[in-house]
């Protein structure tokens, strides 16, 4: 029988965090006050006194809550059990994606979230159908939605963080490790680029130490940054940029891949590398 789980958001994600700082014990009250998680647990899913879900505080632990009872504005539940799994904490991934037509982009964040990304940074190139980074920023509360509820769906213990939209000199010019070596941690970047002489993403993890016949130590690694243009790429002038500031271009292979698969290739590549090690 599926049990459903929820992230909670605002209050009730402090106070889920605050149980777990004193060390959860089964039996103590959890409250939900979130209107929005309240009007699912009751009116959309019809869960009644003596139901149980799930609450993840998005820090690794999750509490599984039986429904007490229902007063104004609020649940009350007692808490059942819990249990700490284990994140992976380096490195992190981060998906730098181009701005692209909103429905292919929810969609992508939706699979991205699926996949196991850590970091989305949305981005405006000289390419991008969305011009503005104004557009995304009215979005940004919509994304964090469809991520949360893809996170939940797909059963992670953590949520993506999506920030808000960057353009493409804004980001690539921002301090940063720059695939260079800072306090014992390192940060890659690459950049896809689908018609340029480029070494596969493989091969050049490969060459990084990172590799599928290779599941060695990889903790000096922090962060794996893959970044992808919109439909039509990048322009030379942001190549050349990228690669002046440290970015190594890829490929993903011989085919042109719409941006959104292109995310998805790239990310399942690394992703699936690094749940070997």
């Amino acid at each position: 029988m599926r049990i459903y789980r929820f992230f909670p958001t605002g209050a009730d994600m402090d106070a889920l965090q605050q149980i777990r700082g004193r060390g959860p014990e089964a039996g103590i009250s959890v409250t939900i006050s979130e209107l929005d998680l309240i009007k699912q647990i009751k009116n959309v899913l019809r869960l009644g006194v003596g139901n149980r879900f799930i609450l993840l505080d998005g820090l690794g632990t999750k509490y599984e809550v039986e429904i007490q009872q229902f007063a104004k504005k609020q649940i009350n539940c007692s808490l059942v059990s819990f249990l700490t799994e284990e994140c992976r904490t380096l490195p992190q991934i981060e998906i730098v994606l181009a701005l692209i037509k909103s429905d292919r982009f929810e969609w992508c964040l939706e699979k991205l979230t699926e996949l196991g990304v850590d970091l989305i940074t949305p981005l405006v190139t000289q390419h991008c159908v969305v011009k503005h980074a104004e557009k995304g920023k009215e979005k940004l509360r919509r994304w964090e939605s469809i991520v949360r509820e893809s996170a939940e769906q797909c059963e992670r213990m953590t949520i993506p963080r999506i920030v808000t939209p960057v353009s493409f000199s804004e980001y690539i010019y921002r301090p940063r490790s720059g695939g260079t070596s800072t306090m014992g941690t390192q940060h890659l970047e690459f950049i896809c680029a689908e018609r340029k002489q480029a070494e596969p993403l493989l091969k050049r993890l490969d060459g990084e130490g990172i590799s599928t016949r290779c599941t060695s130590d990889i903790k000096h690694i922090s962060l794996i940054s893959l970044m992808i243009g919109p439909e039509g790429g990048f322009s030379e002038h942001e190549l050349n940029t990228a690669e002046t500031q440290g970015w190594k271009p890829v490929s993903l292979g011989p085919r042109i891949l719409r941006a959104e698969t292109a995310a998805i290739a790239a990310l399942s590549q690394v992703a699936s590398i690094l749940d070997m090690q």
